[in-house]
């Protein structure tokens, strides 16, 4: 009688390890089909990741270019250099836009025509600050400007409420309490001495600086004299 062979049972293990090595050989044969798109592929995200890492750097270098550029232009201002300069800040915008520094240097260009009592075209750049950055203090100190060039054609009622924007908007507590003086002091201009009195009365119980509680101090004092002069 023939002898039996003895079957080998198949394990669940064995048929895993055949289903892992089959996988691999259809990765392996896949991979030498399309081994010039993998690559290129490949080659693609290195080049993005190192272009993005080179731009990175290329910004921050422009920009800390710009900032000493701006320092310089401030500088020979300082020093006297205001109808020449003109020129040379319009110049740093566009070669610099897109950095930091050129919107300072929008604001610059700002100041120097306001200087120059050039009050529209002073106005021009302010209000450009309020399209370029979100950034507060700037956006506060383009309404400060905005303010005085109004103050200087006569509107009050427009300055007043330029200040008040820049009082809310302006991060640190002495420039707070500097747009609420002016505030006060275009409410005198006007003749309107009870809004006036008011406004010099927010500056001292909001502010902790002896500075300005003397300022608006004193000009309670005066109003009040004029006050009781005057009969009222």
């Amino acid at each position: 009688m023939p002898k039996r062979i003895k079957k080998k049972k198949i394990k669940k293990h064995d048929l895993k390890e055949d289903q892992f090595l089959k996988g691999i050989e259809e990765l392996i044969v896949f991979y030498k089909r399309h081994q010039n798109l993998i690559l290129g592929i490949i080659a693609g995200i290195i080049l993005v990741a190192g272009g993005l890492s080179f731009y990175s750097l290329s910004k921050k270098k422009k920009e800390l270019e710009a900032q000493k550029v701006l320092v310089n232009l401030e500088l020979q201002i300082g020093a006297g250099r205001t109808k020449d300069i003109i020129p040379y800040i319009k110049q740093f915008i566009e070669q610099y836009w897109g950095t930091s520094a050129a919107v300072n240097g929008v604001l610059l260009l700002g100041d120097v025509y306001f200087n120059l009592q050039r009050y529209d075209d002073a106005r021009k750049e302010f209000e450009k600050i309020l399209k370029l950055t979100k950034n507060p203090l700037l956006r506060a100190n383009a309404h400060e400007g905005i303010a005085q060039c109004m103050e200087e054609a006569g509107d009050y009622g427009g300055a007043i409420a330029e200040y008040k924007k820049a009082y809310e908007l302006y991060p640190v507590p002495d420039m707070r309490m500097n747009a609420l003086f002016q505030i006060a002091r275009l409410h005198e201009e006007r003749g309107s001495f009870q809004d006036a009195e008011e406004t010099y009365r927010k500056i001292i119980r909001e502010t902790e600086s002896p500075y300005w509680k003397e300022k608006a101090q004193q000009r309670l004092s005066i109003l009040s004299g004029l006050r009781q002069a005057a009969g009222g």
